[in-house]
């Protein structure tokens, strides 16, 4: 097998790995982060909603309550990953916060939020770093046998 033979595999290989890790990192996955900081002395807990308007209706993301977390010296930060979404698509959310009497008040958190870039933009660069990287290796590396 020649040398520049073994080396288009290899590359392949490494190419197919680094797609396997985008998947698996949720790099091909559509998604928006939504990130917040929230004194929690009189605080139970938090439920996330989205909606497609600013003014709803909203639908609550987080099925269970995200639990507040006591830190005397610094703001706790949170941190909810949405998926479920489509790009192009404008959302807005709503964070409703649960006091410790029961009572809720909801907050915006987010919006408009539009996840402009899909999974497809991903995998059309990675295909072409792929043909690039294989274009160069057939023509930098002499055919030679190893």
């Amino acid at each position: 097998m020649t040398l520049r033979r073994r080396q288009t595999i290899l590359v392949l290989c490494l190419s197919f790995a680094t797609l396997l890790g985008m998947w698996g990192t949720g790099l091909l996955t559509p998604s928006i982060t939504l990130a917040w900081d929230a004194e929690s002395a009189d605080v139970q807990g938090f439920y996330v909603s989205r909606g497609r308007s600013a003014e709803g209706p909203f639908e609550r993301i987080t099925p269970e309550m995200i639990p507040a977390r006591a830190d005397a010296e610094h703001h706790p930060q949170y941190k909810v990953i949405d998926t479920a979404i489509e790009p192009g698509v404008a959302y807005y959310y709503v964070l409703e916060v649960v006091k410790m009497s029961g009572e809720t008040e909801r907050k915006p958190l987010e919006g408009p939020a539009i996840v402009t870039q899909s999974p497809g933009m991903w995998l059309a660069a990675w295909l072409g770093a792929t043909i690039f990287l294989v274009w160069l290796v057939n023509r930098f590396v002499p055919e030679q046998a190893a």
